[in-house]
């Protein structure tokens, strides 16, 4: 906004400046005393009126260029909000991952017997569960750099064999609604691993856009 009215106020001081130049310029040569005769002239008005159609046509040309240029930038801007805020989802989806699987090894490593409630873990799987739908539904054809798809892929590709090792886990339910969580442990730690360089191309790439995060999904990336 402040460019634009920059350059409207440069155009503005710019037709000042000429019409003041213009001024000096016809008092010096060819004189007001000759422009007053002339203005006396029988077709005087008519060329007076001529003129301002000209320039009155110039300055509807020129305005509604100036328009054009406004709606344009104004859809420029737009378009790279809408691209940023697309990022961001991508970055909420990956981040969410991660912090479901650093969840699931943080539940792991505090269980002092090697056994961990079922409950929780059947917390995380409908967490797993959600952002694997949204992963699948997203359109990568809508990002325009592999970086950013590569990001998307790799995602999913590391859910369903995280989703598995929960439902296995799941699956060992003992008589206290206990299961082990060795194997799931190692599923969770790898999928936290890949996932924080990845998570970092896209934190890079929104802020450099000048875009929010919400950075605690993935701490490590920052």
């Amino acid at each position: 906004m402040q460019k634009e009215l920059g350059t409207a106020g440069a155009v503005i001081g710019m037709a000042a400046l000429c019409c003041l130049l213009g001024g000096l310029a016809l008092a010096i040569y060819p004189g007001w005393a000759a422009i007053g005769t002339w203005l006396n002239r029988a077709d005087a008005p008519a060329w007076v009126q001529a003129v301002g159609s000209i320039g009155a046509i110039a300055a509807t040309g020129w305005s509604v260029h100036y328009a054009h240029i406004l709606a344009e930038r104004q859809r420029v801007r737009a378009a790279e909000a809408e691209y940023t805020r697309l990022l961001e989802a991508i970055f909420q989806l990956v981040g969410g991952v991660h912090q479901v699987a650093a969840k699931i090894s943080a539940v792991v490593e505090a269980a002092s017997d090697g056994y961990i409630p079922v409950v929780d873990i059947k917390k995380m799987q409908r967490e797993l569960s959600a952002l694997n739908d949204a992963l699948n539904q997203f359109d990568v054809t809508k990002l325009d750099r592999f970086s950013f798809i590569e990001v998307v892929l790799v995602t999913r590709s590391l859910v369903p064999p995280l989703l598995r090792s929960v439902e296995q886990a799941i699956g060992w339910e003992n008589i206290d609604g206990n299961t082990t969580g060795d194997q799931l442990d190692d599923q969770a730690k790898e999928t936290c691993a890949v996932l924080k360089p990845r998570g970092k191309v896209l934190l890079d790439a929104i802020e450099a856009r000048g875009g929010v995060v919400i950075r605690d999904q993935l701490p490590a990336a920052m």
